[in-house]
Order: C-alpha cells, then sequence, then structure tokens
C-alpha cells in the first residue's frame, strides 16, 4: 500500500497563513510523520516529496531506509521548488501541485491502484480503526455543511486522481474564499465520483502548520453511528444527507 507525506520544511517570507514557520521545529515534525509511517502503518511504499527543496541530510535519510527495509519497507524521497503559486494562489496550491509532481516523477505512484495521502507533520492514532486496505476506491472526509474536504488525510483512486483530481488545486485562490478543502470538495462532487467514509472519526496527532494548535481529537463515536458511516448507503450520493444530520464532528472536517 502506497502512502505518500506532503512536505514543506523551508517556508518562503511570503507564503501566507503560517503560523509554524521554523525550519528545525518543521524538520522534526516531517521525521516523526515519516517515523509513524514506518513504525507503527501498514503502509509499505512510502513516498515523501518536499516542495521547498530541501534535501534531508543523507545521515538522516539513511537511517531511515535501513529502518524501512528491515521491515519490508521502501521510502522514495523527493524535493523540487515549487512555483509561485503558492505565493500568489495560497499554500493549498503547493499541497496539490506536490502530488500532481509525485504523480509525474514517481513511477511506483503511477503503478498504484490508489494512494493513501497525508499531510506531513501529522500522525493518524487510530489507523487500526479505518480499515485500510489496498481496494482501489475513496475514502474521504466531507463536511457538507462547510462545503470542504478533509485534505489531512484521505484514499483515492489513481483513476479519480488522474481523470478528476490532479488539475484541481489550480483553482485555488485564498483570497477569494476558495481552499484547497473547498476546491477539492466542488470538483470531488462535480464529478459525482462515489466514496466513502472512513468507519469511523480520525485521529489526529501533531501540530497544525497553519494556527500552530495541537491535534487531539479522541474517536466520541456510538457503535450506531459507526455502522451508518460504515453502510453502502453512505456510499451514494442520496445517502450522504443523512450526513448533515450527524454531530459536525463525526463527518469530516
Amino acid at each position: 500500500m502506497l502512502l505518500l507525506i506532503t512536505s514543506c520544511i523551508r517556508v518562503r517570507p511570503e507564503i501566507r497563513y503560517v503560523e509554524v514557520r521554523d525550519e528545525e521545529v518543521r524538520l522534526a515534525g516531517y521525521l516523526e510523520t515519516l517515523e509513524w509511517a514506518i513504525r507503527d502503518t501498514p503502509f509499505d511504499e512510502i513516498v515523501f516529496c518536499d516542495n521547498s527543496d530541501y534535501e534531508i541530510a543523507r545521515d538522516r535519510t539513511g537511517e531511515l531506509l535501513a529502518e524501512a527495509a528491515s521491515r519490508g519497507k521502501s521510502i522514495d524521497f523527493f524535493h523540487f521548488p515549487g512555483s509561485e503559486g503558492s505565493i500568489t494562489s495560497g499554500k493549498g496550491y503547493g499541497e496539490g501541485e506536490i502530488i500532481e509532481y509525485v504523480y509525474d516523477h514517481a513511477p511506483r505512484m503511477r503503478e498504484a491502484s490508489c494512494f493513501h495521502k497525508i499531510t506531513g507533520r501529522l500522525t493518524v492514532a487510530n489507523l487500526q480503526e479505518l480499515a485500510i486496505n489496498e481496494v482501489p476506491e475513496n475514502v474521504i472526509g466531507f463536511n457538507d455543511r462547510m462545503r470542504r474536504m478533509d485534505t489531512r488525510f484521505y484514499k483515492m483512486s489513481m483513476k479519480t486522481f488522474r481523470d478528476v483530481m490532479k488539475k484541481a488545486y489550480t483553482n485555488v485562490d485564498d483570497d477569494a474564499g476558495a481552499y484547497l478543502e473547498c476546491v477539492f470538495y466542488e470538483t470531488f462532487h462535480a464529478a459525482k465520483e462515489a466514496f466513502a467514509p472512513f468507519p469511523g472519526i480520525v485521529e489526529y496527532r501533531g501540530v497544525s502548520g497553519s494556527t500552530g494548535a495541537t491535534y487531539r481529537m479522541e474517536n466520541r463515536m456510538t457503535p450506531r453511528q459507526r455502522r451508518l458511516l460504515c453502510s453502502p448507503l453512505m456510499r451514494t450520493y442520496a445517502g450522504r444527507a443523512l450526513m448533515k444530520h450527524l454531530p459536525h464532528h463525526l463527518y469530516g472536517i
């Protein structure tokens, strides 16, 4: 199974809405995500890509590669200088640019039937409860009230990414309120792509780069609510109307 970790270690001064800017602090957070992916997840293919053209020191990547290999896993590291889009349109533009870059430059990404993506510097504490697998489907958290997609962690089929979502980030415009979460939501739904929600709330750990807030959300879902989210009905657009009657924190961001 493939996990993509997106990264921006060296934040340019012109990029707005970023609270955590210290390079060493950010690097430490990304290394924690890498270590989590190696030690605590079932992902055996990991791709790490940084759009600030930061190359992690070879002694550190060597340690990570050795530990991954000892566990039967592989890691690919990519870095490139992001375009001016992160400055003119917003940091969500840069996030989308990373995913497209990896698709264009990482053979294992193009060969995969699906991928999971996590924003670097975050981890998921209850991954074992989220039915992680290699089935080529879309498993995504949506907030229909705010019309946003949870872009922190999701699973996407390669077909959906290639045919629908690959260029969606180019519509990001933070000044106009078209944040990446909003753009992804509208693009995905306009295409009427099939999807399923995760069978539980995603328990994030880490620090938000945008606000500096610490994630400590616990799973407050009842067995009945869990059965509802896992039902075939929730894979249809008609069934999504039911989601709006769930408590806000249970179905998205």
